[in-house]
């Protein structure tokens, strides 16, 4: 009796919530449960349901999939997370993740790569670094991907920071306004000897 189905409820996100009896409670897809209805008094299980339909469940996991992807890129874990998080089981989202991976539609290294190379206006390598890590890629294609980048560039990103900060800098103390302007750049993600070096060369300008 503990698997009886107690309530259905819409939640935000594309999903409903069914709670059993038993107190455990699921998210299926909308469009999932549209297509592939349950009723409220009767047994349900989790497992059984999406084994029966999983054909189903791995097209529209596909769809949507695609419509994320049409919208901006992902990392695997990105997709992953937002396909769970829509209904899908582990074992559909890995089915779909490994598809869309064959085709070249999910790639880390290029999604990596176009991340750096956007992020890297702005922000120093240890921010990038930090905020790849958090998007599940691999630690070895991120020093790859950042020790191909130019030394240069970060020097003068760093620089345009440092002359933007200056200016509305009220500190006149030169040892203090040098630490200030130092602990900025490492909140931006540079590390010491490039804030070092660009501060040395902005003040030589």
């Amino acid at each position: 009796m503990d698997n009886i189905l107690m309530d259905v409820q819409k939640r935000p996100g594309g999903v409903y919530q069914l709670s059993l009896m038993s107190g455990s409670q699921y998210i299926i897809p909308v469009p999932l449960l549209r297509m592939h209805p349950v009723r409220q008094g009767e047994s349900f299980s989790y497992e059984d349901y999406f084994r029966v339909h999983d054909q189903d469940a791995l097209k529209l996991c596909a769809q949507k999939a695609d419509y994320l992807l049409q919208n901006r890129d992902y990392s695997v874990k990105e997709l992953e997370t937002k396909l769970l998080q829509s209904g899908y089981p582990q074992n559909i989202v890995d089915q779909v993740n490994t598809a869309l991976k064959r085709a070249g539609w999910l790639d880390d290294r290029k999604y990596a790569l176009h991340y750096i190379e956007k992020r890297s206006r702005q922000y120093g390598k240890m921010r990038i670094r930090r905020e790849l890590m958090l998007k599940g890629i691999n630690s070895s294609i991120i020093e790859e991907l950042l020790e191909e980048q130019n030394p240069d560039n970060a020097l003068c990103v760093a620089k345009k920071h440092i002359e933007k900060y200056l200016k509305t800098l009220r500190e006149t103390d030169p040892l203090k306004r040098k630490q200030k302007t130092i602990a900025m750049l490492a909140h931006k993600g540079f590390d010491y000897s490039t804030a070092q070096e660009a501060y040395v060369l902005f003040s030589d300008t």
